[in-house]
């Protein structure tokens, strides 16, 4: 990967750099304050060293935590039970220690489709809760900053100007159509320039704008 990208650990996205939040979910690669879960992928809080879903380890290997997982136990060629805790002759069948069969089965997971299948869904569940919280946090800073703009230029009693699109000449087009936009003007100065241009219907585009508009509008002398 190349260094100037960084790899989102939630959804694996290819980030750029200058970038600290993932473009896609949102993860903030600035302070990590979670940690997925190798075992059972559910996010925990940076202060833990244990997952609250599984118990798994933050920083144990997967051979160790397998290991801890799985006891010896004995399987009966006979009657097909399990015989653990080290004994070599079958409870239910009596049969001797030749027809037992040494196998490795997991420690207290009788259920284990239902509980990973649990885990999976608490963890995405709660992946998809901290994306809709920030969502909901940018639409709220959002309406914070417009509402303080509204509330600034009503007081000081001006119009506001977008510093990305200034009313001059270079934000409206250029000569290369050979057209000029002779003046800048907001919605509520537009008007014909004689009683036949008053005839047309005029309206304001205001769905899915784009670079071409101004050019598009230049060529229709708009």
């Amino acid at each position: 990967m190349d260094v100037k990208t960084w790899s989102c650990p939630k959804c694996s996205l290819i980030n750029p750099m200058e970038m600290s939040t993932c473009e896609v979910c949102y993860y903030s690669n600035e302070h990590p304050t979670i940690w997925n879960c190798f075992y059972c992928t559910f996010l925990n809080i940076q202060e833990t060293n244990v997952c609250e879903m599984c118990s798994g380890l933050r920083n144990k290997s997967q051979k160790e935590q397998s290991l801890q997982n799985h006891t010896i136990s004995s399987l009966c060629q006979k009657c097909q039970k399990s015989t653990s805790n080290g004994k070599s002759i079958c409870a239910t069948c009596e049969r001797t220690p030749g027809g037992l069969v040494n196998s490795l089965t997991p420690r207290g997971l009788i259920n284990s489709s239902m509980t990973l299948n649990r885990s999976l869904s608490t963890a995405s569940k709660h992946m998809s809760l901290l994306v809709v919280e920030r969502q909901k946090n940018d639409e709220t800073d959002a309406e914070k900053i417009s509402r303080a703009i509204t509330r600034y230029c009503r007081s000081a009693n001006i119009h506001f100007v977008d510093d990305s699109f200034p009313p001059i000449s270079r934000s409206i087009g250029d000569d290369r159509l050979g057209a000029k936009c002779s003046q800048w003007l907001r919605i509520r100065d537009i008007a014909a320039r004689s009683d036949d241009d008053s005839k047309f219907n005029w309206s304001v585009m205001l769905k899915d704008p784009n670079p071409a508009d101004i050019e598009q509008g230049q060529l229709g002398d708009c």
